[in-house]
């Protein structure tokens, strides 16, 4: 395999990981569709006035191609290998990833199912032990994820509350506000999972910088009690596994953490040195 070039890797849903490039018996000839992501435009006509006026950009699903040539020892042992690559492939076993290592080092992948390209083509006459193909994937979700998962930890020590982030958040001066600034370095905005642990009540969580607050009205949580809210897959449970929907104050929303810096902070009562907030999410990218 030639040095410093990207490396292409799928992983199954299973997660079982097969590399597509210089692997002897089968490499990757071109890609389309990874570097940038499409835009969609949704516009309003201006009353008597010329062009248009944009109301919302969107990232409608992505499909992506990749060339490959598959090798066999002989014409039997092709067939081997493109059954090989139909069992790796195979949509009903659910959605995989597309593992993109750049020449940098950097990681990023995208969630897909493969949509085409190894219908085959030949003829009676067709002897050759070498086939072409190109593979074109599917993402219904259409950006690229980092490899890294940012995580922190907070922890609620006074009442009125104060938090101090632990590593690996530094911790600044304006930790003694109960603010502190969590940084997105990806494209765009991306889906915070929140750990909320006892004791205290009505836990409050606000981006300051977009306005957008997410708070609870009559929660109690206890000594080790918890709550887990995953913006992406919008569910809020505590740890007995009941839904708090109910219990969300009026104006609540599960926002995003913004694409740069934002100014969070958390307000609880009734804190203690054992209380704590827990914060992960992934980078969203345009591209590899």
């Amino acid at each position: 395999m030639v040095d410093n070039i990207e490396r292409i890797i799928w992983i199954m849903p299973d997660s079982q990981e097969q590399e597509l490039t210089g692997q002897g018996w089968l490499d990757v000839a071109g890609w389309r569709g990874f570097d940038m992501a499409d835009f969609e435009y949704v516009e309003s006509d201006i009353p008597f006035d010329y062009g248009t006026q944009l109301k919302m950009v969107r990232t409608p699903l992505r499909e992506m191609d990749i060339d490959v040539v598959l090798f066999g020892q002989n014409r039997a042992d092709l067939f081997q290998k493109v059954r090989q690559l139909r069992t790796m492939f195979n949509s009903y076993k659910g959605i995989g990833r597309l593992k993109v290592i750049a020449p940098d080092g950097i990681e990023r992948y995208v969630h897909c199912v493969y949509a085409k390209g190894m219908e085959g083509q030949t003829s009676a006459n067709d002897m050759a032990a070498w086939r072409k193909m190109t593979l074109t994937f599917r993402a219904f979700d259409p950006f690229f994820y980092s490899n890294n998962i940012f995580s922190a930890s907070f922890q609620i020590d006074s009442n009125p509350p104060k938090w101090f982030p632990l590593l690996p958040l530094r911790l600044g001066s304006e930790a003694v506000t109960g603010e502190i600034t969590i940084t997105n370095g990806g494209d765009i905005e991306t889906f915070p999972v929140w750990k909320i642990i006892g004791p205290g009540q009505n836990p409050k969580i606000i981006n300051l910088t977009t306005g957008y607050s997410l708070a609870f009205n009559n929660v109690t949580l206890t000594q080790g009690q918890y709550i887990t809210i995953d913006t992406k897959q919008r569910v809020i449970e505590p740890d007995d596994g009941t839904s708090l929907y109910p219990s969300l104050a009026f104006g609540s929303t599960l926002w995003k953490i913004g694409a740069g810096a934002n100014i969070v902070r958390v307000e609880m009562s009734g804190a203690t040195a054992d209380s704590k907030i827990e914060l992960s999410f992934q980078e969203r990218y345009l591209g590899v």
